[in-house]
């Protein structure tokens, strides 16, 4: 039957499967072997959960098949998990028909940006699983969603916040990209990039999701990525942007050419300046 989850964070419907040795839950045998019914892995990676202190898996989300998840990718699949010691987060789970052999390298990406505060908290990755924070859907919003939220309320306070949260956005990236990481996937940034807020600290911050195709870069495209789908691929880049016309965009072409060159903050200033980001 249904049950609920209570965390300080968030409170959510969904069936609980409880993780035993003794007697394996269907919807668990699902998520460990998929896309298969039956895997040799099951045993193993069912010890290792245990092992790890995970009590239960949440059926909730999106439905695949016969069951809810939280997602489903080419190479790993994702629910709702809690842990004795962590409470509930996003379990990441490796498909077991992946092309990759390992989620490793996600993880330790996740890891290194950990303290950037810009990705999902990491609490642990292996081989075949990732372990992290929830980013709950009821307190971000995409950056798609937000911003357009923002813009349809046609008042000039609105757009003034939509243009400091993209600025915000831009020296997040130009961060992301000091540190030689490129996520890969910011050119068509919707399901990637999340506006959250705090109601208790009533703040706003920014959170990136699915580095699952990122990768360490000497040129890493964080911010030229981004800022192309802003000013080239947005719907409503002209409410953002009164004086956007072929002068004004050779101009931030300009500009992202010769950031891309030399990653440096005084390109990112300029760039800032000529989008009148406040």
């Amino acid at each position: 039957m249904d049950q609920r989850i209570h965390t300080e964070k968030t409170t959510l419907d969904g069936i609980l499967h409880r993780i035993d040795r003794n007697k394996i839950d269907e919807f668990i045998k699902f998520v460990l072997c998929y896309p298969r019914t039956e895997c040799k892995e099951l045993e193993y990676r069912l010890d290792f959960l245990i092992k790890n202190h995970y009590q239960c898996l949440m059926e909730y989300g999106k439905r695949i098949l016969n069951y809810e998840v939280l997602g489903k990718g080419y190479s790993s699949i994702t629910v709702l998990g809690y842990n004795k010691y962590y409470g509930l987060g996003v379990l990441k789970i490796r498909r077991i028909d992946s092309r990759r052999k390992s989620l490793e390298h996600e993880g330790m990406i996740l890891d290194y940006l950990d303290k950037t505060l810009i990705t999902p908290n990491i609490y642990q990755w292996s081989k075949d699983f990732i372990f992290m924070e929830y980013i709950d859907p009821y307190k971000c919003l995409s950056i798609e969603r937000y911003i357009t939220s923002l813009i349809e309320k046609k008042d000039d306070h609105s757009i003034k916040i939509a243009r400091h949260i993209l600025r915000r956005i831009l020296i997040r990236l130009y961060l992301i990209d000091k540190l030689g990481i490129d996520h890969g996937e910011l050119n068509r940034p919707y399901d990637h990039l999340y506006i959250c807020r705090n109601n208790k600290a009533n703040t706003i911050y920014v959170k990136i999701i699915d580095w699952e195709s990122s990768r360490f870069s000497l040129s890493p495209k964080n911010v030229t990525s981004f800022a192309s789908f802003i000013l080239y691929r947005y719907p409503l880049r002209n409410v953002l942007f009164e004086n956007i016309n072929e002068k004004f965009l050779e101009k931030t072409r300009h500009v992202l050419r010769v950031y891309r060159k030399t990653y440096s903050i005084q390109e990112l200033i300029k760039l800032i300046k000529l989008l009148e980001l406040p």
